[in-house]
């Protein structure tokens, strides 16, 4: 298959195609990589951007369960609408492995035509997303898909980068955990466009209603005093349905008021300018680790570093020097 004709077959909805190319752009081979850089300009061309919304929350707030729920009720709003799935989960410091399990707890999701889920491992980046999120974002765009749901690793409120890939971020909360206080504490809500008490539900009612008025009065202290947007908190229960259709409803709106403003496309220009240094910043430390000129510098500064005879900062800074930049 030409990579012309792969990306027509990406373009026509084609699933099996979809996942193979995800496949390419994750790989380490040169040759993958080779057709990755081929594809994906074609990719970016001819695809119209989706929605997307970022998913984060600490593990066992039930992120995967909540995309589930939310994502049933965006397909039910409209018959002709396409949905995507990023989930980023975490993986091994040691072996490098990830379990991918979330497919499992989107059952409805994934058995739906108009549905295509991708689970990727975050290959120990920081952050909550991988390096190659925004490239398996283009290709779900690709793909025809309208709205594009990216679930962050969830491990706490090291979830920042979510705001370069998306364009609405949900912060998911539990009732009745010392979380709420530490987000207070934190300000770990200040960067979320909607905040969701999830698990709304049987004897968690009660501590959720209480959650929800400490983020509420948290905000308007913030708006009175500094200026701050109050972010929308929303009770929402995943098993018992209750909440998702106003939290669907002030995602339209807010949706709507970035297009009519334009400022979708400043917000998406601003993201990919930074994204860029991610990446010359993730490159070097490939090239760092894989080159034979610079392993054998690097080794040299770091006899220097056991022998305390520099120190970290002076270490790169020669190393960079020596590469003339």
């Amino acid at each position: 298959m030409t990579t012309k004709e792969m990306a027509e077959r990406i373009f026509s909805g084609d699933k099996k195609t979809l996942a193979k190319a995800m496949t390419l752009i994750c790989s380490h081979l040169d040759n993958d990589k080779e057709i990755a850089k081929r594809l994906l300009p074609i990719i970016l061309e001819k695809s119209t951007p989706a929605y997307r919304i970022g998913i984060s929350g600490i593990g066992g707030v039930g992120k995967s369960t909540f995309i589930e729920a939310l994502g049933s009720s965006i397909l039910e709003s409209d018959p002709s609408i396409k949905l995507g799935v990023l989930t980023i989960d975490p993986s091994s410091p040691n072996s490098g492995g990830s379990i991918l399990a979330d497919s499992v707890r989107m059952n409805n999701l994934v058995s739906s035509d108009r549905v295509f889920l991708r689970a990727a491992s975050n290959n120990t980046q920081l952050g909550g997303l991988n390096r190659e999120a925004y490239e398996l974002v283009t290709l779900l765009e690709g793909a025809g898909c309208h709205y594009i749901m990216i679930e962050t690793v969830g491990s706490g409120q090291s979830d920042d980068r979510i705001n370069l890939l998306s364009d609405l971020s949900i912060l998911l909360q539990m009732p009745a955990s010392g979380d709420s206080m530490q987000a207070l504490k934190k300000g770990s809500i200040e960067n979320a466009d909607l905040l969701v008490i999830h698990k709304n539900d049987g004897l968690l009612k009660k501590e959720a209603s209480k959650a929800s008025l400490l983020y509420k009065q948290r905000g308007q202290l913030l708006h009175s005093t500094s200026g701050h947007k109050e972010t929308p908190v929303f009770l929402v229960s995943s098993i018992e349905k209750t909440g998702l259709k106003e939290l669907w409803r002030m995602i339209e709106k807010i949706q709507k008021k970035q297009i009519k403003e334009h400022l979708l496309e400043h917000k998406r220009n601003s993201q990919r300018k930074e994204l860029f240094e991610d990446q010359v910043v993730a490159e070097f430390r490939e090239l760092l680790k894989n080159s034979k000129t610079l392993s054998k510098e690097k080794k040299q500064l770091e006899k220097l570093l056991d022998e305390k005879k520099t120190s970290p900062l002076l270490a790169a800074r020669s190393l960079l020097m020596n590469l003339h930049l």
